[in-house]
């Protein structure tokens, strides 16, 4: 059995590698990028929320096409939305350019929420059906990290040595999108070339029989979510999650240009901040398998005093004085935010049938961007009206609310957290049969 996960473990990982690698040299430079060509903070509010709202409206329908067609073309496709956004962010230069790059963005990211964890998690409980899934999602984990990692310190890398003109016709923050684009090219290629399934809908006919299921099948997870109410707490801190981490991410870039005086020199030094939060973001997720027993039996109220201390280190963040305390706030934010998510997930997938796996990922992230959208529109006015410390201190506030909500989750009856077997078709939402 081992002979015959590994195969599908490393190939899960090298995919994880290449979908983060492009996000990790985009978000150093990302809002720079924007406020660089004339987009103040209400503009970048707004590509914020159209992205949000795309992913929102794009989730459950897409997710229900991972799980009536098959994980690989929907990921595939995904690849090319981001490919599309990589080319909308080089090309752009006034807001309704962005707002179409970020729609190419939010669709790509709802393509990409579900197809390859519901694929190796399909996959690994097809050759081993009593997997703990922990220790494979902490890897996974960690594999991002170092994605996200390895992307920040090339952004850095890139910008310090093109200087402070930019190269090849494009100005300083643009050139890590420019890498990001080769990035999400190869995820492309590897997931055309290495991703495999036994049963993938295939031809015209096998589409049209796809997009009539997506119905059912989308009708069946949100019934799922609603009537089960460990589930409905993960979605709920998700959302509060959602809210909080984009809150951080509208506004540290523009506050370390302020703290350092020159957005040119943010530019150079934003890919080590994200590299540092990073890191602890790694550490986070690797630390995740590696819990002792008493944290790991108990996943809900472990995930929930994380996030506690994160949302105090959110406050912190606030009133941080310099870029460095910034960064050291980031890491231990993003550390344990990561560490949650590990026994977040693993809690979803324990209360999710495989028939409903990716409709439920993309549930979940559609509850996480409905958080983007409200920090969007609601929170970066307030931020521009009343100060960045300001905004920090709600998403903070949100974030102590969905810790409250993860800390009352449990794994289902009997379950334990080292040898967990597949849950059974909940009454009702059985799928109907999908030819292939």
């Amino acid at each position: 059995m081992t002979d015959e996960l590994s195969p599908i473990r490393r190939v899960f990982l090298l995919t994880t590698f290449l979908r983060w690698l492009g996000t990790g040299l985009t978000t150093p430079v990302l809002v720079l990028l924007l406020t660089s060509r004339g987009i103040d903070l209400r503009g970048v509010g707004l590509v914020f929320a159209v992205y949000g709202l795309t992913t929102t409206v794009s989730e459950l329908p897409t997710g229900g096409l991972a799980d009536a067609l098959g994980r690989r073309p929907v990921l595939a496709a995904a690849a090319i939305g981001f490919m599309a956004f990589d080319i909308g962010l080089l090309g752009s230069r006034d807001l309704t350019g962005f707002v179409v790059t970020g729609a190419a963005g939010g669709l790509g990211r709802a393509l990409a929420s579900g197809p390859l964890e519901s694929w190796f998690v399909d996959r690994a409980r097809a050759t081993t059906p009593d997997l703990a899934l922990r220790p494979d999602l902490s890897r996974a984990g960690t594999v991002k990290g170092v994605a996200l990692t390895v992307g920040a310190l090339s952004s850095t890398v890139v910008t310090t040595v093109a200087g402070g003109s930019g190269w090849g016709g494009l100005e300083l923050a643009a050139l890590p999108i420019a890498g990001a684009l080769v990035a999400d090219l190869l995820l492309l290629i590897v997931v055309v070339v290495a991703l495999r399934e036994d049963r993938v809908a295939r031809g015209r006919d096998a589409l049209d029989r796809a997009l009539r299921d997506i119905p059912s099948v989308v009708i069946g997870g949100s019934r799922l979510a609603w009537s089960t109410a460990m589930v409905r707490r993960v979605l709920a801190t998700n959302g509060a999650i959602g809210l909080a981490v984009v809150t951080i991410e509208l506004f540290w870039q523009p506050r370390l240009a302020a703290l350092i005086g020159s957005t040119a020199r943010a530019s150079q030094v934003a890919g080590l901040v994200v590299a540092s939060y990073m890191m602890a973001s790694t550490l986070g997720a690797t630390m995740a398998r590696h819990l002792p027993p008493r944290m790991a039996s108990r996943p809900g109220p472990a995930a929930g005093g994380m996030l506690a201390v994160a949302a105090a280190c959110m406050v912190g963040l606030a009133v941080a004085p310099s870029g460095t305390w910034m960064a050291v706030a980031l890491m231990v934010i993003f550390g344990l935010v990561a560490m949650s998510g590990i026994l977040r997930q693993e809690l979803l997938h324990e209360w999710v049938p495989s028939s409903r796996r990716a409709t439920m990922l993309s549930i979940s992230s559609l509850v996480s961007q409905g958080g983007n959208v409200v920090a969007s529109l609601a929170i970066a006015p307030l931020a521009a009206a009343a100060g960045i410390p300001v905004g920090w201190v709600v998403g903070a506030a949100v974030l102590a609310t969905g810790a409250t909500f993860i800390s009352a989750a449990r794994l289902p009856p009997g379950k334990s957290p080292l040898a967990n077997a597949a849950p059974p078709e909940p009454p009702g939402l059985q799928a109907r049969p999908r030819s292939t």
